[in-house]
């Protein structure tokens, strides 16, 4: 019953929220590399899909299993990977399905070439990059030497894992001027049950994503760049508009992640979260139709947050800032739109109202935001 109570609220919240949104529908072709079938929650039966978010600190790595097959997400640092390879173990997995290295950076790829070295791996994804690294070069040799064909997937590859799809959701383009924002994000759909992840996409990459026209709404988002306030921006959160979401990221790490900022947005919208620097690692089961979480092997009680009892005691709480408008230039942008910091306050409204209504009254949407 609180699971349904929590999803009413944060639909209501993302349905606010996204009456100020417009998509437009430019998909780049989709080549569909995999045809696969779906299945409904009913043919689905008993069986389960897991997404396994292992604790490797200050840095990503995850395992999704589905239908006697696996997948690898990234594999830690370099000093991780074997870890990440007994944890597969552990799961009886011999073989991966796939494995993606979202981006070259050492705390994504870095144990790669530990686990291809250690179980039979029958496809290695990667962004279409070169990139000058010691620990991108030990991965590609370690595909070579494991005669692991290696994959660039485009927006709009599909993949299949058991009765689950997979979707390629970026890169969207070439030419980023961060790294960051090369990492594939897919999402993948199990029923009725959807997860988002996006390595440590950053905002531009969002949007890129938003503008890509695909569906992004999810069950569950695997927060991008371990919580850091480069990522999971307000346009970007209000169209996956999870109810669950989980952060990869180290104790007292020096780069102060999860941010302020990204806790803070996560909670405003109603989003209940875990960290693997808390728990440890953290496993999601769908059974097609409900998602339940286990930390350490236990089920965590579905206790809600004191976000969902002031939403429900507060309704206003869903008319909350959308955009900022600038009265002199006649442009509106998003919150955390950099332009809003250098507005003069005596420019600066915040209008309680949504974009169609915003482009009557004469006002023409920020290109930098791109609201």
């Amino acid at each position: 019953m609180k699971r349904l109570k929590h999803k009413i609220i944060t639909g209501i919240v993302c349905l606010a929220a996204l009456t100020g949104i417009a998509i437009p529908v430019s998909v780049q072709e989709n080549k569909n590399r995999t045809v696969h079938l779906s299945g409904s929650p009913e043919s689905l039966g008993n069986r389960e899909f897991e997404v396994h978010f292992i604790d490797v600190g200050q840095a990503d790595s995850t395992l999704i299993l589905c239908g006697g097959e696996a997948m690898l997400i990234d594999g830690g640092t370099n000093e991780a990977g074997r870890q990440v390879a007994e944890y597969i173990e552990e799961q009886d997995i011999d073989c991966l399905k796939y494995m993606i290295g979202t981006h070259p950076h050492e705390d994504h790829i870095g144990g790669l070439d530990t686990v291809m070295d250690s179980v039979t791996t029958e496809t290695l994804l990667m962004p279409s990059l070169e990139y000058d690294s010691k620990t991108y070069e030990d991965v590609l040799k370690a595909a070579g030497d494991n005669h692991v064909p290696i994959q660039n997937p485009v927006v709009g590859d599909t993949y299949s894992l058991g009765e689950a799809i997979v979707t390629v959701l970026a890169p969207v383009r070439s030419g980023y001027m961060d790294m960051n924002n090369y990492s594939i994000a897919v999402r993948i759909d199990y029923g009725e049950t959807s997860f988002l992840l996006t390595g440590d996409a950053e905002i531009e990459a969002e949007y890129d994503m938003l503008e890509t026209g695909l569906e992004l709404k999810a069950d569950v988002l695997k927060v991008g760049h371990h919580g850091s306030d480069t990522s999971t921006s307000e346009g970007f959160i209000r169209a996956v508009c999870p109810s669950y979401a989980v952060i990869s990221v180290g104790a007292g790490n020096s780069y102060g992640h999860p941010t302020a900022q990204t806790i803070e947005r996560l909670t405003e919208y109603g989003v209940i979260y875990y960290r693997t620097d808390e728990s440890g690692n953290i496993t999601a089961y769908s059974d097609g139709k409900d998602i339940r979480f286990e930390i350490n092997g236990k089920t965590v009680s579905e206790t809600e947050p004191e976000s969902m009892t002031h939403m429900e005691e507060n309704p206003t709480v869903i008319s909350k800032i959308t955009y900022v408008i600038n009265i002199n230039t006649k442009r509106f942008h998003l919150p955390e739109c950099g332009s809003v910091e250098e507005m003069k306050e005596e420019n600066k409204q915040y209008p309680e109202t949504d974009r169609e209504e915003l482009l009557k009254q004469g006002y023409l949407p920020c290109g930098n935001c791109n609201p």
